[in-house]
């Protein structure tokens, strides 16, 4: 069963939220050139770095163990690398990087993994996973995402995690047969 508190969750909108909501009125729809509709909304769209800001959100949030500079790249980036580590999982820097400076956004199974990895709740890592990979946090038809949301509700680590995982895949169902 889905927790009540993830039911009922509601992300509160940030102040760049606010902004890019009142830009949408700036929107020229009938303008005949695509670009003039809303060529500058969707151009400071296309620069904006929404994992790294998911990143710093959950940091200035204070329930993580973070120590550093937060406008530090490289701090956020050894934030992450740490929380892997202490994961027992292999985080590739180069492609941190890539998430950190905006030149990809992480899947939504891989902001799951890291949201695993930094032993958030399932309040914080629905918004990271939300904010950080555009994306919708879980779906609960997908065994992964169930046994990472569980993880995540009872406190559990990410290979926690995997070895659920590895257990659901090792048993053996048999199809239903249809009625004659």
């Amino acid at each position: 069963m889905i927790s009540e508190e993830y039911e009922m969750t509601k992300f509160n909108d940030n102040e760049a939220t606010m902004m890019a909501l009142d830009e949408t009125f700036d929107i020229d729809y009938n303008a005949e050139e695509v670009l003039d509709r809303g060529g500058n909304y969707l151009e400071a769209l296309a620069k904006s770095n929404f994992f790294l800001d998911a990143v710093k959100n959950y940091i200035k949030k204070g329930t993580s163990s973070f120590s550093g500079d937060i406008e530090n790249i490289d701090d956020v980036l050894n934030f992450i690398k740490k929380g892997y580590e202490n994961a027992s999982v292999k985080g590739s820097t180069s492609l941190i990087n890539k998430w950190l400076t905006g030149e990809t956004i992480p899947s939504q199974e891989k902001t799951l993994q890291l949201a695993l990895c930094l032993g958030m709740s399932v309040e914080e890592a629905s918004e990271f996973i939300f904010k950080a990979s555009l994306s919708r946090p879980f779906n609960f038809k997908n065994i992964y995402d169930s046994v990472c949301y569980f993880c995540l509700e009872k406190g559990k680590s990410f290979v926690d995690a995997q070895r659920i995982i590895e257990e659901i895949e090792k048993i053996e169902v048999e199809a239903e047969t249809a009625p004659d």
